[in-house]
């Protein structure tokens, strides 16, 4: 796993996850978290466009969710952060959305870093 990915996984839970469920099952829970990202990312925006506080924080609680199940703690960190935030202002909620859209990508690099790495294990 490249050193990127060991600050934005869990990399004890996804190994345990790899265990548990197989790579194949892994990877298809991977696939419906990335689809769920990128949908949480857009309703973050969403939200922050229109300075709605209530809907980002909802947005944020179901992104952490997501997140630790699938050991994308840097992620889920982020999201958590998200739900307690005060500030309303469109400009600060789209800051957020930015930086929690950027931590989503690595998480997901991640992620698929890991499972192409468990492939090729024997």
């Amino acid at each position: 796993m490249s050193e990127q990915g060991q600050h934005v996984l869990d990399e004890g839970a996804v190994r345990q996850l790899t265990s548990d469920l197989g790579v194949e099952e892994l990877r298809h829970i991977v696939t419906i978290f990335e689809g769920d990202v990128r949908m949480l990312e857009q309703a973050l925006l969403a939200a922050a466009g229109s300075s709605d506080i209530d809907a980002f924080r909802r947005t944020a609680h179901r992104l952490a969710g997501a997140s630790g199940a699938v050991g994308a703690v840097s992620l889920e960190m982020a999201a958590r952060q998200a739900m307690r935030r005060q500030d309303a202002s469109a400009d600060a909620l789209a800051l957020e959305a930015a930086s929690i859209r950027t931590l989503g990508r690595q998480s997901l690099t991640a992620l698929h870093d890991f499972l192409r790495s468990a492939e090729s294990l024997p």
